[in-house]
């Protein structure tokens, strides 16, 4: 009886997206407060987009169809859009300002500009020491 032997090779790596997330528990060492800070923006973010959604379905009733329809995915985007700088804010807490609050607007556009940014240098991927 003979025996066969298979090489594998080295597995290839994906890309993860624009938010290259740490596997190594990083939410963990993300302060509390700034877990629920981003957490209560993430609330918001998704009120504003359920109210958005309900207004393109009103137009949608009222005749407005087309233009109704191409704004759910345009909705649907740009909710996408603001969710990832709020995962980065837990993801690379120590990178960030201290005592940055998603939940005022302009430590919000901070933390976007910051993400996009960092996204445009590194080919789609965050990392911490970009921002």
């Amino acid at each position: 009886m003979s025996t066969v032997t298979v090489r594998r090779s080295a597995p290839h790596r994906m890309s993860r997206g624009v938010l290259d997330v740490r596997r190594d528990g990083a939410a963990a060492k993300a302060s509390r407060e700034t877990q629920i800070r981003a957490a209560c923006a993430l609330v918001v973010v998704t009120l504003a987009f359920a109210a958005a959604c309900v207004v393109a379905h009103d137009a949608s009733l009222r005749g407005h169809h087309l233009a109704a329809h191409l704004a759910f995915p345009a909705l649907g985007a740009c909710w996408l859009a603001a969710c990832v700088p709020l995962g980065v804010c837990v993801a690379y807490p120590e990178d960030l300002r201290r005592g940055v609050n998603p939940l005022r607007v302009r430590d919000f556009v901070e933390v976007v500009r910051a993400t996009y940014a960092a996204a445009g240098r590194g080919r789609g991927k965050v990392r911490g020491k970009d921002l």
